[in-house]
């Protein structure tokens, strides 16, 4: 529950202000330690794939100088160390999928160019409650 709760403001704070705070994810960070850490006995393999996962994406948004922000790489590095491996790979999926086909739509009717950026966090909780539905 409180990865819905930490999701849902980093939402608001991503869509209000196009930041997340650093002392707020570093919150983030320590919370999902401590859930991992409460819960051991579950393959270590696969929630070390999970921070791996994470980690790619904070090396891309180095090599991009933050066409991919530091925010949502490090959103996927706490959401990669809380559901491991398979889990974020699926919520990936969800997300990049959504952001995906919302960007082709305004693209096609004229609304966007290719240079908008926009907030990638709420697409991140998307893909979040549809990893906890499937």
């Amino acid at each position: 529950m409180w990865v819905i709760i930490f999701l849902f403001i980093c939402t608001v704070l991503d869509i209000k202000t196009r930041r997340l705070p650093v002392w707020f994810m570093i919150v983030g960070n320590v919370a999902a330690v401590v859930f991992r850490l409460l819960n051991w006995g579950q393959n270590t393999a696969l929630w070390i794939g999970g921070i791996v996962i994470g980690i790619v994406f904070l090396l891309l948004s180095k090599w991009t100088k933050e066409g991919f922000g530091y925010g949502d790489s490090w959103m996927i590095l706490i959401l990669g160390i809380s559901l491991g491996l398979w889990d974020i790979l699926l919520l990936l999926s969800i997300a990049l999928s959504c952001a995906g086909l919302l960007a082709l739509f305004l693209l096609a009717r004229g609304k966007w160019s290719k240079k908008v950026a926009f907030p990638f966090v709420p697409f991140l909780m998307l893909g979040y409650v549809g990893v906890l539905y499937l």
